[in-house]
């Protein structure tokens, strides 16, 4: 076992001799099939000999066949069965040069060329196999060398030998550095497996043992080092399963906003002063050529509880959920890829915000009874789930916990959410509730999590509040997309000045 590694060798030869196996027997398969097809090299070089070629080469492909049909039984690897089939081949070429003049000899040193160019290039095992494969190939070619061949020793080396022996030579090192390559890419992999749940556990160890953290900080901390290419993997693979900017542009950035003054649901230009500002303040600024829409993603973390996702549904609509899973870090992107599969799950079925929630409710529920506790987990997330109707001027909405807010002509409008989560709870029998909400050219519609309104920092280390993050939007809502969430952003970060991130923060704003 490797000092400095986790995984013992015993574990990553199996582990390498489950994973090349299938490839392994592919490639003796085609090995006989060849041997039998070069049959009709024979035919066309030296057809004087073809019988003896035809019997030698139907002996080697019948006993490798054998072998790799009842390796199981007799107990043998697939490796084996492998250097059965090279070492027939070998012999068999061995015998072949024996018996040619010197123009046949020449042409046949091509064979033995290409199958050690072939098993360098496709054989997996051992170096010992190699060695010994080498070992005989040279022995048996000079004893038929010495009973059967009307060459001469110098004509028998120089006219194939030694460029042979040179390309064998040449296949030993490929197969030792790609058995090596392999071997240590498979020991990599079980390493970060180990890894990945070495950080799962540690992360719940920090939850269940808080008065023991900062004794446990330096042993955390020399962790969390060894452990950071596995974190942004991780992440990597949290990321794919969230919205990704081709699919939110897709939906939500095609069309030319502000073009037009903002009219009512009836078609009436609202002829408002403030109105009027606003408009005119966005197209100065060059809003009218910025996107449609910003995500604004802070995790407190690499990976994160938080998430945003969105799809398009079987009635058309595109839908777009911003959620709060329970907990973050490792622990919280596990949970977000549970609910984001939730919700994949429930749009196959439903096309109305009210009842995807109650559906992804329920599949969350089911799987967490697993957890192993005593009634089932009560794990799940907070969500604003908003389907966008643009042709019908509409929006549709359900809402776990999450409010949704929409300033318009200045003002900003809020939209109430259930107070219960996506998950098991005293209500889980109650259905969520839909709204429908009708929207106008110009109108930002916000979504988001907890984590602005929850952060601690200014002057007295107190929250931001939800009345300060609505202000903050009100002021801020006259700025193209792009410019809003750098805002956002700069105005988090100097509230939390020194203090630590709690949590992972969301915010997403569409323009109409």
């Amino acid at each position: 076992m490797n000092q400095n590694s986790h995984i013992a060798d015993g574990v990553v030869k199996q582990e390498f001799d489950r994973s090349t196996e299938k490839f392994q027997v592919i490639t003796a398969w085609v090995g006989i099939a060849l041997n039998l097809i070069w049959f009709i090299s024979d035919y066309i070089v030296i057809p004087e000999y073809l019988v003896s070629f035809l019997i030698f080469r139907i002996c080697v492909s019948v006993v490798a066949t054998l072998a790799l049909l009842f390796r199981k039984k007799i107990g043998i690897s697939i490796y084996y069965c492998m250097f059965i089939l090279v070492v027939g081949i070998s012999m068999q070429n061995a015998y072949m040069w024996t018996l040619m003049d010197l123009a046949h000899f020449q042409k046949h040193a091509f064979a033995y060329i290409v199958l050690f160019i072939g098993v360098g290039m496709l054989v997996l095992w051992e170096l010992k196999l190699s060695i010994l494969i080498a070992v005989i190939t040279i022995i048996v070619n000079l004893i038929l060398f010495y009973f059967n061949s009307p060459l001469s020793f110098k004509e028998f080396m120089v006219n194939g030998t030694l460029i042979t022996f040179t390309v064998g030579i040449f296949s030993i090192f490929m197969i030792r550095t790609r058995y090596r390559l392999i071997y240590n890419d498979i020991r990599i992999r079980l390493e970060l497996e180990y890894s990945n749940k070495i950080i799962e556990q540690k992360h719940k160890e920090v939850v269940k043992q808080k008065l023991e953290i900062q004794s446990q900080k330096d042993s955390l901390e020399h962790k969390n080092k060894e452990i950071t290419d596995s974190i942004n993997y991780a992440e990597r693979i949290q990321r794919s399963f969230m919205a990704t900017k081709e699919l939110l542009d897709e939906n939500l950035n095609h069309r030319s906003r502000h073009a037009e003054l903002p009219e009512t649901s009836s078609g009436q230009v609202v002829s408002a002063s403030a109105t009027e500002t606003l408009k005119q303040s966005r197209l100065l600024s060059g809003q009218g050529d910025e996107d449609s829409y910003f995500v604004f993603f802070q995790p407190k973390d690499v990976v994160s509880g938080d998430f945003y996702w969105g799809a398009k549904l079987n009635n058309a609509n595109f839908i777009l959920a911003t959620a709060d899973s329970t907990g973050h870090g490792v622990p919280g992107a596990i949970m977000s890829l549970l609910n984001i599969s939730s919700l994949e799950k429930s749009i196959e079925n439903e096309t109305e915000p009210a009842d995807i929630l109650n559906s992804t409710r329920k599949i969350i529920i089911d799987r967490l009874k697993k957890d192993g506790s005593e009634h089932g987990g009560k794990d799940g997330m907070d969500c604003s789930l908003i389907s966008f109707d643009f042709n019908n001027s509409k929006i549709t909405y359900a809402a776990a916990n999450n409010p949704i807010w929409i300033v318009r002509e200045n003002v900003l409008l809020e939209f109430a959410p259930d107070k219960m989560p996506v998950g098991k709870h005293d209500k889980d029998s109650i259905s969520f509730t839909q709204h429908e909400v009708e929207i106008q050219k110009g109108d930002i519609i916000y979504a988001f999590t907890d984590g602005m309104p929850d952060q601690f920092g200014g002057p007295r280390g107190k929250k931001f509040m939800h009345k300060a993050l609505k202000e903050l939007i009100v002021d801020i809502s006259i700025k193209p997309m792009a410019e809003q969430k750098e805002l956002l952003q700069s105005a988090l970060n100097n509230w939390m000045g020194d203090n630590e991130q709690v949590d992972d923060v969301c915010v997403i704003g569409v323009c109409v």
